[in-house]
Order: structure tokens, then sequence, then C-alpha cells
């Protein structure tokens, strides 16, 4: 019984995300350091908040993909600091959602301005989804809630082309 509960209570420190570690961008040359930094062929990056419908929708699918998908780099970057409120409570919000859900996927919380990412990325709302080749070169994107399966088809296809 004993081993049980250790185990357990390793597994539960192990999975848990405190807001400390959810990892700050503080503006938009962050982002694109850590999109640029990670060494993978395939980089996809979802723009997401806990307020919006869409986004809580499809994060199941965004977990189950980066599991069907080890290659490829998954990252979320939550946009609920938008909102006004204390940037800790809320960044704690952040990190029961992503607790809550089991997301193991990478996700960070930016807190810069968020016209500097709808300038640059060229989006309106969210949630949006990109998907870069090692190079940084923009290969797709989908607005709005994603289709698992169309999604799935596709990262299949570009893993498959950026192999060549």
């Amino acid at each position: 019984m004993t081993r049980t509960f250790v185990f357990v209570a390793a597994f539960v420190a192990a999975t848990t995300l405190s807001a400390a570690e959810l990892e700050e961008l503080k503006n938009l040359d962050a982002v694109k350091s850590v999109v640029k930094s990670t060494h993978a062929p395939i980089r996809v990056v979802n723009l997401w908040a806990t307020w919006c419908a869409p986004c809580v929708a499809e994060m199941p699918d965004l977990q189950k993909l980066s599991e069907r998908f080890p290659r490829i780099a998954l990252m979320g970057i939550s946009l609920d600091d938008a909102i006004p409120g204390t940037g800790e409570e809320t960044r704690a919000k952040v990190a029961r959602f992503l607790q809550d859900r089991r997301v193991k996927f990478r996700n960070f919380y930016f807190t810069g301005r968020q016209v500097e990412l709808t300038d640059h990325f060229n989006f309106e709302g969210l949630p949006v989804t990109f998907v870069y080749d090692s190079n940084g070169k923009e290969l797709t994107r989908v607005v709005g809630q994603l289709d698992y399966d169309s999604f799935a088809k596709k990262l299949s296809s570009l893993e498959k082309t950026q192999k060549r």
C-alpha cells in the first residue's frame, strides 16, 4: 500500500505545473527566439487562451497530436494576460488549466503587447495554429479550431516532405 501511494505521489508531482514553471515570453522577439531555437524539423505554434471556447475545445486534440508526432515540436502560447487582472493570478489560472487537462506539450505565457503578435503573425482571432519548417518558413496555418483528423493528415504529409 505504501509503495503505491509513493508512486502515485511521485507521478502527480512530476506532472504538476506551477505558475512559476510556465515560461514567460515578454515580447515578439522572445516568441521568435523560442520557435527558432527548437531543434525539430517541424514546429507547430498554437496561440490560445483559457477564455476562448474553441481553444479549450481543441486542447485535447493538440495533446493527442503531440503524442502522435513526437518529432514535431508543438508549443502553445497563452494570450490570457491580454485580459485585465493581476498577471500572477492569471498565470496561475493558465497553469491550473494545463494541469487539469494533463497538457504535457510545452506552453508559454505571453505578457507582451498582443498587438505585436497580431501584426507580426497577421491574425485576428483565437485560436490560430502555425506550422513552420526548421528554417522558420510558414508552411501552413489553421485559423479557428483545428480538426484533429485533417490536421494530423497535414502534419503526416509535412513530416514526409521535410525528411527529404
